[in-house]
């Protein structure tokens, strides 16, 4: 017989990135990545967004929503800033408006979501803290904290860095999180 246990233990950044990449599990991970290098249309950004939303279907109102921001998003200029584009595309939450942002850039903008804050705020105060529920202190916090500490963590392909995040801050939030810090 072999038994087991979890313990904490110290590593670089690059052991983080493969150990919890590895623990990310999505069923739908095809439809991200089989659309978001390819030409925005709206076929491409309705299943992007069906992937954030969890594999499941856009409302009929969500869909109009999607349509109504890839008109805004055609009319605007290339070089407005990261304020002035939340501003603009206003309604329909910040962490979908974010998302927006990351299928137009998704090289520059990485996805924001709960989890990811969670793994944040945890590596860098080794506390956990849930997102705010206010979208525009969502919005600061994905500006003036998340961004630069995405940036600082260096490059890793195929979303490592991201899936990695997420899996850690899912992990913490579990009864299991409680065991490490």
């Amino acid at each position: 017989m072999k038994f087991s246990y979890l313990c904490e233990q110290s590593c670089d950044i690059s052991q983080f990135v493969e150990f919890w990449s590895a623990c990310y599990t999505s069923e739908n991970e095809d439809q991200y990545s089989q659309n978001i290098s390819r030409e925005l249309t709206s076929e491409t950004i309705y299943q992007l967004f069906e992937w954030k939303n969890g594999g499941r279907r856009l409302t009929e109102k969500k869909k109009k929503s999607v349509v109504d921001k890839i008109n805004l998003l055609n009319s605007l200029q290339n070089n407005i800033s990261l304020n002035d584009f939340f501003e603009k595309l206003g309604k329909g939450g910040t962490i979908w408006n974010i998302f927006f942002l990351h299928i137009l850039l998704p090289t520059q903008y990485p996805i924001f979501d709960q989890h990811v804050y969670r793994a944040m705020v945890f590596i860098k105060t080794r506390k956990i803290e849930e997102i705010p529920n206010n979208d525009k202190a969502k919005q600061q916090k994905y500006i003036t904290e998340y961004i630069p500490f995405y940036r600082d963590l260096g490059a890793f392909p195929d979303r490592k860095l991201d899936k990695a995040l997420w899996a850690f801050g899912k992990f913490l939030k579990s009864p299991f999180g409680k065991m490490i810090g």
